[in-house]
């Protein structure tokens, strides 16, 4: 091949790839993904079939989420050395044959097994692979892409709770289970095939990247290891705040329908709630995206953790219909606003090359939200008989996290990282 056949590191011999193709279908499988939300449904069902407490029926979803968050690193390293198109196939395997295999739990054993661990690891592996490659392809809109494509997991469940309640209501948790799994199934491996890669090497046409001290967001011109970035205070700091945030959020989904019934609401329009917590979940990732590629990641991070601290204190007096819509609409978007701010926020702090086994490493504080927020709100309820400190506690954490975003941002720039090659320094503004 001579010089003339490329083009910043491209082979323009290869038919031109579309890189909104990545966007869509990266879109259609976070859509299946979006059940993770809807496990407030199937809760009361499973309660009222075996007699379980809401602490230990919960369980199963923390230990999901815990699963999903572990698997996320060893998914991560493989979606950097493999590509995507693998990985996210093997994650719609997992996922649907978790869930149909769950339809036959009779035992909290199996249900934390099927459910827990193997729908978990399908997650896991399908989730990781289109952020990792929509950063790699839209380094121009980081931010915008970001939210795109993890909006399908916020809106997901806004018609898959639905669907998975109507199901139930109809024919039975267990067939839920089976016809849910058959479409994760079928969906996710199709659309995974569209995964691809950037070529090495490649740059938006006419795109160049920052490296002014007066943008909103630096790119690092340095790729960090993991081992690299696990000794920064950066790391920690955005660890932590996912962490607290998450907890509040995962709560709140992991209870608000038990919530609303316990308030005198009718089932159906309880169930619905989860609903219009997805739909702002879905809206919060895209418009998070829009507002931080604009006045910077941790700016708008300092919003949404304050307004989402307020809303938490303030859940428990919400006991109708139309105020506890409008404060999960309001949580919704705020923890959606996460799953877009910080995985742009580890590719800006530390590149691209290993964004995958790194966003990994960060998303392991999800994993630890998923397991104390959902199941801490039924421990507290089962000795309380309340969510009122489940829930003044969520919205501590928020505001914890809202003092650590005006940390992690330091005055001017900040020296981040050094090239041990060539000993160059390599400044980021955080």
């Amino acid at each position: 091949m001579n010089n003339h056949d490329k083009y910043r590191g491209i082979d323009m011999r290869e038919k031109p790839f579309n890189r909104w193709l990545v966007v869509i279908s990266g879109l259609v499988v976070m859509l299946m993904l979006g059940v993770t939300y809807a496990w407030g449904v199937f809760l009361k069902p499973l309660m009222g079939e075996f007699g379980w407490a809401k602490a230990e029926t919960s369980l199963a979803f923390s230990i999901l989420l815990l699963v999903f968050a572990i698997i996320m690193i060893p998914a991560g390293r493989l979606q950097d050395k493999k590509g995507p198109r693998v990985v996210a196939t093997i994650g719609g395997l997992l996922l649907g044959g978790g869930f149909i295999l769950a339809s036959f739990t009779n035992s909290l054993s199996v249900l934390y097994t099927t459910y827990g661990i193997i729908a978990g690891a399908g997650i896991a592996c399908a989730y990781v692979t289109p952020i990792a490659t929509g950063v790699k392809w839209f380094p121009d809109k980081r931010g915008l892409v970001t939210g795109l494509i993890v909006c399908g997991f916020g809106a997901g469940s806004a018609f898959l709770a639905p669907l998975a309640s109507h199901i139930i209501y109809t024919m039975g948790w267990r067939m839920a289970y089976v016809i849910l799994g058959v479409l994760f199934l079928i969906a996710v491996t199709v659309a995974a095939q569209l995964l691809r890669n950037p070529p090495e090497g490649y740059t938006p046409e006419g795109w160049k990247p920052s490296t002014s001290q007066n943008q909103p967001n630096v790119h690092t011109t340095y790729d960090y290891d993991l081992l690299e970035m696990i000794k920064t205070p950066q790391f920690w700091m955005l660890w932590i705040m996912f962490a607290f945030t998450a907890t509040a959020g995962l709560m709140v989904i992991g209870h608000v329908v038990a919530f609303a019934i316990e308030s005198g609401i009718d089932k159906m329009a309880a169930a619905f709630a989860l609903t219009v917590l997805a739909i702002f979940n879905g809206a919060g990732r895209v418009a998070s995206g829009i507002i931080s590629d604009k006045i910077g990641r941790t700016k708008t991070m300092l919003v949404v953790f304050v307004i989402q601290a307020i809303m938490l204190s303030m859940l428990i007096k919400m006991t109708s219909v139309a105020t506890i819509y409008a404060a999960v609409a309001v949580i919704g978007f705020c923890f959606g606003a996460d799953f877009t701010l910080f995985p742009a926020a580890t590719a800006d702090f530390y590149g691209t090359k290993n964004i995958g086994v790194n966003y990994g490493a960060v998303f392991t504080s999800y994993g630890v939200a998923g397991l104390l927020g959902p199941f801490l709100g039924g421990y507290v309820f089962d000795v309380t008989q309340s969510y009122y400190l489940a829930f003044q506690a969520a919205g501590v954490l928020c505001a914890i996290a809202a003092i650590v975003s005006l940390i992690v941002k330091p005055r001017g720039g900040q020296r981040s990282g050094v090239n041990r090659k060539r000993g160059d320094v390599k400044w980021l503004k955080i």
